[in-house]
């Protein structure tokens, strides 16, 4: 039991730290899209001063510069979701097998004890019947000795 629950606290170590690295990557394209967002702020303010064709084009490339990283986060993103995914499914099933295994241990256990348990039970009970028979033969065999000689003394008198 106590290596299963280390294997369990490894899992659950090795999914923090997932955990971590994957929050971290999120923040990181958090702060990039805010960046990205800030610059694209920039740029429109950038054409409003100018409102050159220059300063547009620049501003559209900026954006469609900001639209693949963004896309480009987003399957970052998506890919975080899918590791995930993947990791929750092998932790389950690995747990789900050691649950298993720990069941069909437990079972066994339990069942050797109860089986042992049943044969003694089934021994005292054996026992204790046979007592109890034993004392009602007893009983009944001094109650038809009683009644045979009550007969035979019955009979006797009446010859």
């Amino acid at each position: 039991v106590a290596q299963y629950q280390r294997t369990v606290d490894n899992l659950k170590s090795s999914l923090g730290l997932k955990d971590q690295q994957l929050v971290e990557i999120e923040e990181e394209a958090r702060a990039k899209i805010e960046q990205k967002r800030e610059q694209i702020r920039s740029l429109e303010d950038l054409l409003e001063a100018q409102r050159g064709r220059a300063g547009a084009l620049e501003i559209q490339l900026e954006r469609e510069r900001a639209d693949k990283e963004s896309k480009m986060l987003e399957r970052q993103a998506a890919t975080k979701e899918e590791l995930e995914a993947q990791f929750a499914e092998s932790y389950s099933k690995k747990l789900g097998i050691e649950v298993e295994k720990l069941d069909g241990d437990v079972r066994s256990h339990y069942e050797g004890q109860l089986q042992t348990s049943l044969a003694q039970i089934k021994g005292n009970l054996a026992l204790e019947m046979q007592s109890h028979l034993d004392e009602h033969k007893a009983t009944f065999a001094a109650s038809l000795k009683s009644k045979f000689s009550d007969e035979k003394q019955q009979l006797l008198s009446v010859i």
